[in-house]
């Protein structure tokens, strides 16, 4: 089904200082924690969120910083603030970029959490009150498996799980379509972490791809540079390559990665 106008609102939410294994793997499997390297090398990359302006609803990808970063960031970080650590300047968070555009968190139809990891679920209790809040079983469970990996932000917010449907997108042919006309598709693209998902927005015969982790820049699906933090490097590989094969599609309009330091706030209409 094509709509008259889909917006989608590409914000910083503030940024992460990583180690440079990161966003780019190396042989050490450790090596992202930062743990016993040199710090000076380190690098500040954008938390991105993604504000999408739907005639069916509006929805929120990610959440980006929450602002407890600015006055309690250890606090808020927890044992993640041993590697990491996080800034957000006045008026970058999801909320306040929000207001800008005339909307409240209660005016969100959904908010889709790509994966769990601290970065995108940390402003959760700042948009808790959108009608949905949803991510996949499979990352869902993986946050009760793998707990050393999450910081649980969510404790205070319902949070509803979907399952991925057998489909033709995608590297694993699984999705999720949010309005039942393949408007907005949850495609599972599962590497980074186990039930990671992309966004793909289509419109007026054109696509966007929101895809979260899966790469941290373009280069990423252009040269095959896996993340450093992998959940199963078999699977990045393929999610990769699918990445890669969509943008030299004639109908992509873009491809968005959540720290790609090239990619500027901007507004895509389709």
């Amino acid at each position: 089904m094509e709509h008259n106008k889909v917006r989608i609102n590409v914000f910083h939410t503030g940024q992460v200082y990583v180690d440079p294994s990161v966003p780019r793997g190396e042989k050490n499997p450790f090596a992202f924690t930062g743990l016993f390297r040199d710090k000076s090398k380190r690098l500040w990359l954008p938390v991105s969120a993604y504000l999408i302006e739907h005639p069916q609803g509006l929805v929120l990808v990610d959440t980006g910083w929450n602002t407890l970063v600015r006055t309690e960031e250890k606090k808020h970080l927890g044992y993640a603030s041993i590697s990491d650590r996080a800034r957000l300047p006045e008026g970058e968070a999801v909320t306040e970029q929000m207001k800008r555009l005339g909307y409240h968190p209660s005016d969100l139809e959904y908010v889709l959490l790509s994966h769990m990891d601290l970065d995108h679920t940390s402003g959760l209790s700042m948009v808790k009150e959108a009608k949905h809040i949803m991510c996949s079983e499979e990352e869902w469970k993986d946050t009760k498996k793998f707990p050393i990996r999450y910081k649980n932000y969510w404790k205070e917010t319902e949070i509803e799980r979907f399952i991925y449907e057998p489909s033709h997108y995608g590297p694993v042919n699984r999705s999720y379509d949010l309005f039942g006309d393949e408007s907005i598709l949850l495609i599972s693209t599962p590497g980074h972490s186990h039930g990671i998902f992309t966004v793909q927005v289509r419109n007026s015969g054109k696509f966007v791809l929101l895809i979260g982790d899966v790469g941290y820049m373009r280069a990423s699906w252009e040269k095959q540079i896996l993340p450093g933090i992998v959940a199963d490097k078999k699977a990045e590989v393929k999610s990769l390559e699918w990445v890669k094969k969509m943008s030299e599609q004639e109908d992509c309009v873009e491809i968005l990665a959540n720290h790609d330091q090239e990619v500027v706030p901007h507004v895509i209409e389709l």
